[in-house]
């Protein structure tokens, strides 16, 4: 702590001038780290030389993907931009490993060099690709720049977690992008100059490919130099150590006494102590082992954390006036301080409240990233930088993008101005998301607008762009300080595991990407200007949704003042009085009613017939098809016995009356397969004729979606009816019961796999065979019949996920719920139940262990059953994993047939809308925009799919990981459910000592 003149001092030093208000923390030097001045000097330097390098290496990139060559291909170059993020991203995984991020912050000056030289041996890498034109040079650069970019990120967030001695990580990190705009300012001017003299030289060629080679090379060297000299001046302690006594070299162990002691001689000795020193809880940093003891200065375990006293190097720490060096750890022993691969160590119990909401709504808001980008490198590609347009070259794109450059330092630096850098607080969140909608929707507007358009409209939109990233920037500082507020979790483990979760998650809609890309490349038609510009504002709209919930969670974050407790409070030890055993239970007799059999079986068959009639019907009605006199749309995954091949998963249009010719040329130009084994299709006279109609060949009726899904629906419907007779028999024990009611959902979650399948064949054309004409006539279902085949499975999910929550409910109340039943409870009586008085916690009321209107003054007992099949533990267990195993069954015929279930659907609103507003404005129905929305409907279904079932689910699977005993009973985490699920009170109080039966 400085002293009351040294703060004044600083005080009136914060007032002197502006640059030092502009570019130097609050109360600096006393607020950050002693070496942070020298840091920052070779920190800003070598990213001014970071931004003129990547502006370089952007020449060559621009000339590989074609730009300025009327031989190149569009297409060509987006599935080039983004298979070079693909392999970049998941290569990258490599190095945010639990594993990695250990050594990270056991060696982090060692690692931010190593990813400084990556970052420059990527920009010369990309240089070489364009030079021999080879397109694994190309891929080799993405993942060196990705692996540089983990590395520095996890280092950054360190270095930050160091420099911010009184947790002014919002200070710091505005003040920190300041003065990176300063710096980077002066290279861009320096770039612009270059690079505008190469424009007017006449363009990128062999010889000034050599001359920027070569200032590459020299950006490069002064680029590593400044990164190994910011590195070497850091004084940063590892993040896991042992320590060691300097004199007689011997490992600290913990004595049976709770102190410290020099008494082992090698680390092998299994007494040897890990170390940290975590710095959020005090101003400074505080000796703690990694099993969460505090030690305090003596070397005696302490109950809160106290002042380490630290080495100026960092590297050593003094304890009863001796000095033990810090000894770099990178493998632990202890489980409370493991990190996972996509959550912190001790998750759920390290986090604050609303992580758990934050880490998913950042994963939905994120997945639409690369869909986005595609839109977006598209129109670039084709409009700004002109890939295959002979009057623009490299240096034109490049002078553009430097143009954009500037204007967001320059704005940059300008919001960043004390007066209002300090302002920006948590408020400004879902302001800074609207402005970064605005933006990104202004900037895709203007690339299809002439020059002086696109740089006015840039220049009114990058600086919104520049505003609402550095409020989110300061902003998110402080919310990632207070989610790294336990002293076990550390701002690297939130780095690594959110770029873990974003990179897992989006591995799916990359590949798809790359598909949509490779597609465009083999197809002659792009969808239109309309359809793009519809399909990113409803992804802009989807991202701001979650960024909304985002920012929400934050600002309760930020303003709950009251620290986090995360000292472990002793709970109620009330003896636990665990059930009989199975030999000294004593069930009741059989109460076995034939009308309540015959209700239960009648709504059962009721139930079945209902599905199954539909699909039968549906399936074997040839009068409800309709021939394809007009447009139709052909897409066919998967080959069957039908005369229709399979032409793949985009859409191309087909109509009654086009020869074999035609439909070929047509299939090839949009990218079909198979196409030449398509059948001339009849006029569309003859194919009107009822005769043709019924010689259509019948898929439907014997696919194998069809079978599966009556088989299923039978299987549903014997589990529900065991199930509901054995309740109202009192035959089935209530483990036994909560088992049927998991194997029921598990069908019910088959069913709907089925379904989708099933409808996805249902919204193929159909084809009927005319052997005298040599010709056939193309068919599709009406649009009411495809309605209702569409709405089956969406159903289907949407009771899935009704089922899965009452067979989790089950579980944990031990207790079976009629599935044939729907009981009607007046409001007053369920309020005398007490479901909200502290009274019912150990009893329950509407949920419990005493009924639902049983008192706890009720003398009567409740009725005993044992289970003859299932353990209470294996039914927790299917329990805990059964939304998993739902989504699991769902997710791939999801994945399979979300885009013919699409295609129908957008075909079918965009031809109402024809007919509706087509003397208004202009509809696009054209097959490359249905194509489009197809595949970003594979991707946003399977996040919704995804999202609509583990979000209302996540606390009951705390609750059964608890009842498990999986989790530690925490006391802070059982606080936190019943907000939840406060009709689970009573199961969360018991929690603990269910753990101990």
């Amino acid at each position: 702590m400085s002293s009351p003149r040294t703060a004044a001092k600083s005080d009136e030093d914060d007032g002197s001038g502006v640059c030092r208000s502009m570019f130097c923390p609050k109360r600096y030097p006393d607020s950050v780290a002693p070496e942070y001045r020298w840091f920052q000097t070779w920190d800003t330097i070598q990213q001014m030389t970071k931004l003129v390098n990547h502006h370089f290496g952007e020449l060559a990139w621009f000339a590989f993907h074609g730009v300025g060559d009327p031989h190149a291909s569009v297409s060509r170059a987006v599935l080039f931009t983004l298979s070079r993020q693909l392999f970049g991203h998941k290569v990258s995984v490599l190095g945010t490993t639990p594993t990695a991020g250990l050594w990270f912050a056991a060696y982090v000056k060692t690692f931010r060099t190593l990813g400084g030289t990556l970052e420059a041996l990527a920009t010369m890498t990309e240089i070489f690709a364009f030079q021999i034109n080879s397109i694994l040079l190309l891929w080799a650069a993405g993942m060196l720049g990705a692996m540089a970019e983990a590395m520095n990120s996890a280092t950054r967030s360190c270095i930050l977690q160091h420099f911010s001695k009184e947790k002014n990580n919002h200070d710091v990190t505005l003040k920190e992008n300041n003065q990176d705009n300063a710096g980077s300012t002066i290279g861009v001017l320096g770039g612009l100059i270059v690079v505008a003299s190469i424009n007017r030289a006449g363009g990128f060629n062999d010889q000034t490919l050599t001359g920027c080679c070569i200032v590459c090379f020299c950006l490069c060297m002064v680029h590593v130099w400044t990164n190994l000299a910011s590195s070497l001046v850091l004084k940063i302690p590892p993040g896991t150590f042992f320590l060691r006594h300097c004199k007689t070299r011997r490992y600290v162990i913990v004595t049976s006494g709770n102190s410290l002691a020099a008494a082992a001689d090698t680390l092998a000795d299994e007494r040897v102590e890990i170390f940290k020193l975590p710095s959020d809880q005090i101003f400074g940093k505080a000796l703690m082992s990694t099993n969460e003891v505090w030690f305090d200065q003596d070397g005696q375990a302490a109950a809160d954390p106290c002042a380490a006293q630290l080495d100026e190097d960092g590297q050593s720490i003094v304890l009863r006036g001796e000095k033990y060096q810090l000894e770099a750890c990178t493998s632990l022993r202890s489980s409370k301080s493991a990190s996972t691969l996509f959550f912190p160590p001790g998750w759920p119990v390290t986090m604050p409240k609303g992580f758990d909401a934050f880490a998913a709504y950042d994963l939905i808001g994120g997945i639409t990233s690369t869909p986005r980008k595609l839109l977006h490198v598209f129109i670039y590609w084709k409009y700004v930088a002109g890939v295959g347009d002979a009057s623009k070259g490299p240096a034109y794109a490049c002078l553009l993008g430097l143009f954009g450059t500037s204007i967001g330092l320059v704005s940059g630096l300008i919001s960043g101005v004390p007066i209002l850098a300090e302002n920006y607080d948590h408020r400004w969140l879902i302001p800074s998301y609207i402005l970064t909608m605005i933006a990104e929707a202004s900037n895709m507007i203007a690339m299809v607008f002439p020059l002086k358009w696109y740089l006015l409209i840039n220049a009114l939109g990058i600086p919104l762009a520049s505003l609402s990233n550095i409020i989110r920037k300061a902003v998110y500082a402080e919310v990632d300080r207070r989610w790294a507020s336990h002293p076990s979790v550390e701002l690297i483990h939130l780095n690594l595991c959110k770029r873990n979760r974003a990179t897992i998650l989006n591995l799916l809609t990359s590949i798809l990407c790359v598909w949509y890309s490779l597609h465009l490349v083999n197809s002659s038609i792009h969808p239109s200007l309309q359809g793009i510009f519809a399909v990113y504002v409803m992804l802009l709209l989807f991202d701001f949704a979650a960024n909304f919930q985002k920012s929400k969670i934050a600002s309760e974050l930020l303003q709950n003042q009251n620290s986090y407790d995360y000292e472990l409070t002793e709970m109620d030890h009330e003896p636990y009085q665990p059930q009989r055993r199975l030999g000294e239970q004593h069930g009741p007799g059989l109460s076995f009613s034939m009308k309540k059999f015959g209700m239960t079986l009648f709504l059962v068959m009721g139930e079945a017939a209902v599905y199954a009639g539909l699909v039968t019907t549906l399936s074997g009605n040839t009068n409800q098809l309709e021939p394809c006199t007009e447009r139709c749309l052909q897409f066919k995954l998967i080959s069957d016995q039908s005369s229709i091949p399979g032409t793949g998963m985009f859409p191309f249009p087909v109509r009654n009356g086009l020869d074999h010719q035609q439909l070929k040329d047509t299939c090839q130009d949009f990218g079909g397969l198979n196409c030449e084994l398509l059948t001339a299709s009849c006029s569309a006279s003859v194919c009107e004729e009822r005769r043709v109609r019924r010689m259509v060949e019948d898929r439907l009726s014997g696919s194998k979606s069809k079978t599966s899904f009556v088989v299923s629906i039978g299987v549903y419907s014997v589990l529900n009816l065991m199930h509901d007779v054995g309740l109202q028999a009192r035959c089935l024990g209530p483990n036994d019961a909560v088992m049927l009611q998991i194997l029921a959902t598990l069908c019910l979650a088959v069913m709907a796999a089925s379904a989708l399948m099933w409808a996805s064949g249902a919204m193929e054309l159909f084809f009927s065979p005319v052997p005298v004409d040599s010709c056939g006539c193309y068919f599709r279902m009406a649009d009411v019949p495809s309605i209702v085949a569409l709405v089956l499975p969406l159903n289907l999910v949407i009771r899935l996920q009704g089922n899965v929550k009452q067979a989790m409910y089950a579980a944990i109340i031990e207790s079976s719920c009629l599935r044939t039943v729907v009981f009607a409870l007046p409001y007053h009586f369920i309020r005398n139940s007490k479901i909200h008085s502290e009274e019912s916690l150990s009893q329950g009321s509407l949920l419990g262990v005493e009924g639902l209107g049983r008192g706890t003054g009720s003398s009567e007992p409740m009725p005993r059953l044992f289970d003859r099949f299932t353990r209470r533990e294996s039914v927790k267990h299917w329990a805990q994993w059964l939304p998993f195993l739902a989504v699991g069954i769902v997710i791939l015929p999801l994945l399979l047939s979300s885009s013919f279930i699409i295609y129908r659907v957008v075909d079918l609103v965009l031809s109402w809308l024809e007919a509706s507003l087509s003397k208004f404005v202009t509809i696009d129905r054209s097959c490359g925009t249905i194509a489009l929305f197809g595949v970003y409907s594979m991707i946003l279904m399977q996040t919704l799919l995804v999202g609509y079932f583990l979000s209302g689910l996540h606390t009951l699977y705390f609750v059964l990981s608890m009842q498990l005993g999986k989790w530690p009973a925490d006391p802070q985490l059982l606080a936190r459910l019943p907000e939840a699920k406060p009709e689970l009170r009573w199961a969360l109080r018991l929690a603990r000592r269910a753990t101990t039966r």
